[in-house]
């Protein structure tokens, strides 16, 4: 068991603080494990990190939950390669468009308290300057 929040800095979150936030565990072809975030945009989709699933076997995504460790999450899906769509054009030495959608139309999101989309830059900002602009970030 790791001290993440030690390790890595930061906080740990309020309850429904970020509650397009899920946790994504994944277990591999080769019998290993890992963890990965993800947020949800929709009620069908959720965004993450195409490296998380290169040698996926099948991965259990769990949303509506703070703490994983004593909770059971208000939403949880096991899904499987063909539930991810990863970036035509990811490069995996370079990390390049390093991003993949999650479906999950077979048990699509009941929203509430603690799980909603998050909010996506209006297109008006697109082209914004950002540059100095405090962000927050949340994952496990």
């Amino acid at each position: 068991f790791y001290d993440w929040k030690n390790l890595l800095g930061g906080t740990e979150a309020a309850r429904n603080q970020f509650p397009f936030a899920v946790i994504i565990y994944i277990s591999e072809v080769d019998d290993s494990q890992s963890i990965c975030s993800g947020a949800i945009i929709s009620n069908s989709f959720i965004v993450s990190a195409a490296h998380c699933f290169i040698e996926m076997y099948t991965a259990d995504v769990l949303a509506g939950v703070h703490n994983v460790e004593l909770e059971y999450p208000d939403y949880e899906l096991t899904i499987g390669p063909l539930d991810v769509i990863i970036h035509e054009n990811y490069d995996q030495i370079r990390h390049y468009n390093d991003i993949a959608i999650i479906r999950v139309s077979r048990k699509p999101l009941t929203f509430g308290v603690s799980i909603q989309p998050i909010a996506i830059i209006p297109r008006s900002m697109v082209n914004s300057n950002l540059t100095g602009t405090i962000a927050r970030v949340s994952g496990w």
